[in-house]
Order: C-alpha cells, then structure tokens, then sequence
C-alpha cells in the first residue's frame, strides 16, 4: 500500500490533500503512567514494558483502517500550548512521543500520538 508522509504540522480531524483529494485524518493516544520508570530503563525491559505498550496499540489502530484501502497518509502531530516535558517525533510516520513527570503524583507520564488517514 502506499504510503504518503505530510510533514506539515495537524492534529485530530485535520485533512491532507493527496493526489488533489483531500484526506481526514485522526489522532490515536496512548497513555501509560508509571510511578518508578527507572526500574524499566534496562535494555532487557524497555522494549517489554515502555515501548510496546504505547506503540502496539497504534500500528493496531492504523493496521485495522488500512484494510480494503489504497493509500495511507500519516502527518506530523502539531505542538499544543498544553505540552509539557519532552517531545520527539517518529520521523516519515506522524507518530510523536511526548514524555514529562507530573509534580502531583510524582509519576512519569509517556504519550504516543499517531495521526493517520485512509483512502
């Protein structure tokens, strides 16, 4: 299937046109809080119990949208004035990783953010 990157900023229900159509894409979240995220920084659990776990649920999502389709479009996930902490983005895939520690209940919080559409 092909698949068509738009490295201009969006966010939920923004549109990419491709090949003069346009395309609506959506935003899928995961979160994961962890109270200790050190315990999981050893190469033997990250993958396991960090990665997994946020990234797994979006090659899902867009896994089960490319079905009976012929083009997926992925786009840059847009900065919010809410972000906090730090912020990296999965090259060429609209997936963005964002990564702080809430103050209030001393955990670490990690989001992944994959913003796609299908046509």
């Amino acid at each position: 299937m092909p698949h068509v990157y738009d490295s201009t900023s969006g966010d939920a229900n923004s549109t990419s046109v491709v090949l003069n159509a346009p395309v609506g894409l959506k935003l899928t979240r995961t979160f994961q809080p962890y109270a200790s995220i050190e315990r999981f920084l050893r190469d033997d659990k990250l993958m396991g119990f960090v990665i997994n776990p946020g990234l797994v649920p979006l090659v899902k999502a867009i896994s089960l949208a490319v079905r009976g389709r012929q083009l997926l479009v992925t786009r840059m996930v847009a900065a919010r004035d809410g972000d906090q902490g730090v912020v990296a983005h999965v090259d060429g895939f609209g997936v963005r990783l964002l990564m702080y520690r809430d103050e209030d209940s001393k955990d670490t919080h990690i989001v992944w953010e994959g913003l796609y559409g299908v046509a």
